[in-house]
Parts: C-alpha cells; structure tokens; sequence
C-alpha cells in the first residue's frame, strides 16, 4: 500500500504538532472517514478532527446573492444525521460558486477555519468571516490539520482557455457578485495521516491537461513535481477523473500521484442541477483510456453509487463502508 511522509512540517495557526485533543506528540490514525455531499465535497473524519472538502450546500439560480438558509438547513441536518458537532477546517479547492459558495456562511455556523486561494478568503469575508478565520495557501504551504499534515499546490482547472481562466479577486465582494466570483487559482490538497502505517489522499477540486496555459504563467508539472517529489504515491486520489480523455492527459497525473485508489467526482451537474435529498441521477462510467491508465499505474477506481456514500481510508487501502448513517437518514 502507499502512504506519504512529510518532512519539515511547518506547525502554524497557533496550533502545535501533537494530536487535535493534546495528546503525545505521536499521534496515530487508524482510518479516515469520507462521507459524498456531491460534485467535489466530502465530510472528512479521522481521529478528534472533522474536516469539510469544498463547500456548497446552497444551490442557488445563478446570479444569486451568496448563500441559502436553505443550504444552511440542509448542511445542518448532514451534520446531525453523521454525528458531528463542529466543523475544524474547510479546505476550498477553488473559488467558483459550486465549490467556495458556503465557505463563510459554514464556517460561521461550525467554528472551522477555511483554507484556500486570496479570492476564496475574501469570499468567506463577504459571508460574515472575520479576515483571520481565512489562511491563504499556495504550492508547497504545509499546515497541521488537527493530527493529520497539509500539503497544498496549485493546480490547472477545466477548460483553462474559457471557464477555468485564472482570475483572482481584489477585494471583499458584493454578495451578489459571489456567485460570479473568479475560480482564485485552484488548489490541490494532500493529506497525511499518521501512524505506524500512514497513509494519504490528495483531494482535486477540477481539473485539465497539465501543459495547458490558463493565464496564470503558473507551471503545473512543476508545482506537483515539488509536492510529490518526496512522496511515494498515495493511498486515494479524488479528482474529476472524467474531465480527461486521453491518455497523455491522463498519465502525468496517475505517474506522479500513483495513487493506489482513485475515485472520480464532479461528474452528477452543476449548481441547479445537483440536489442532494433526490438522489444521484448520474452515474460515473469510466472509459477504456481511463481503465487502462488507471491499471498501468497499478490504481483501482472506485465509484460514488449515490449522494451520501461513505468510504473508509486506511493503511489497507479504501473501501465503501457498510455504514452510511447520513445516506440512511436522507432514505438513499
């Protein structure tokens, strides 16, 4: 199995590098719980520490101001039904509405700080977060992240030459101006879990052909060379799998993050056309090209079957829970 190591991990936040709950300065986790919300988010648990991937419960009609108290509801009772009081940190991949839409609003209600891009913070800004509950990280910060490491770097977003340009934000928005808000430079995470047998996930938010120029002069097979210079592969990898086709855009991704399992998302709509307490109208099909680089890399992919699936990461790899009390309560 895979797992990474971080070196020279960097303790910020006022936080030291010992366990979320003061415990030995060796904190060990056994597993990691992932819960799907839809498109790119995932309620992650491990040890004392909850950790929220993306965040969009409100689905507004475009053009909207900001977030729903429907949303809210609907983040609240998710909450309820998986047993989870707060919320520790919520790690945005970008800042397009579909990702980054809740991210102030859930913070306020939970008691997390929010990572992510400058646009991102000052979108939590515009929703009520005072400005330091938001870290802005870029290629290569590392943050404790309760009693697992933080590796961020800066990744391509889909269609680079149209909806994915690179665009950032100057100052706190309007509300009415969140939804149209820049995508702020997509960040990638990768998570380290510790232990006598560590292992990791690498959450990506959107994704493109890594040579691809988005406007940004970013180089993109360098920042991830940076990141996984010192990493053996990971244990998961949770990316828009689907929004690549052949495989010269596939296997930079697969050789350099070899991830032992990957699962697809961001494949079941956009905005409107996701609702979480209906169902999953849309299934994941991998292609041939997909299957193939997937096996080459020695990676099997797993596929989300409905909203609210559950997913255990451990040494041994992932596998579906056989409990999903928020799938349960939802009747999924």
């Amino acid at each position: 199995m895979r797992a990474c190591c971080f070196l020279g991990v960097l303790c910020v936040l006022g936080m030291s590098c010992s366990s979320s709950d003061g415990g030995t300065e060796d904190p060990q986790v056994a597993e990691a719980e992932l819960t799907y919300l839809g498109v790119t988010q995932w309620l992650l648990r491990y040890g004392e520490t909850t950790v929220l991937l993306d965040s969009f419960f409100s689905r507004p009609e475009p053009g909207a101001e900001g977030f729903t108290e429907a949303g809210l509801d609907l983040m609240q009772r998710v909450l309820d039904a998986a047993g989870v009081e707060s919320i520790d940190f919520i790690l945005v991949g970008h800042s397009h509405a579909d990702h980054a839409i809740d991210c102030g609003s859930v913070a306020m209600r939970t008691g997390a700080r929010v990572i992510g891009s400058r646009t991102t913070c000052l979108i939590a800004e515009a929703e009520g977060l005072p400005e330091d509950r938001c870290t802005v990280v870029g290629t290569g910060a590392e943050l404790q992240l309760g009693e697992a490491t933080m590796r961020a770097v800066r990744t391509i977003h889909f269609l680079p030459q149209f909806i994915g340009s690179f665009g950032e934000l100057d100052e706190v928005p309007a509300l009415a101006d969140v939804w149209s808000a820049p995508n702020g430079g997509p960040i990638s995470y990768l998570i380290s879990f510790p232990g006598d047998e560590p292992f990791s996930m690498f959450h990506t938010s959107s994704i493109a052909p890594i040579d691809e120029d988005d406007g940004s002069e970013e180089d993109y097979l360098a920042n991830l060379d940076s990141v996984f210079g010192d990493v053996d592969g990971v244990t998961l990898w949770l990316a828009p799998l689907g929004f690549l086709s052949e495989e010269r855009e596939l296997t930079p991704y697969f050789s350099r993050i070899a991830p032992e399992f990957a699962i697809p998302q961001h494949f079941d709509g956009l905005a409107t056309e996701t609702d979480l307490e209906t169902g999953l109208t849309t299934a994941f099909v991998a292609s041939p090209t997909l299957k193939q680089v997937a096996g080459d890399n020695g990676s099997t992919i797993l596929v989300p079957e409905e909203y609210f699936d559950a997913f255990i990461v451990s040494p041994e790899g992932v596998s579906r829970s056989p409990e999903a009390p928020v799938k349960a309560a939802f009747g999924l």
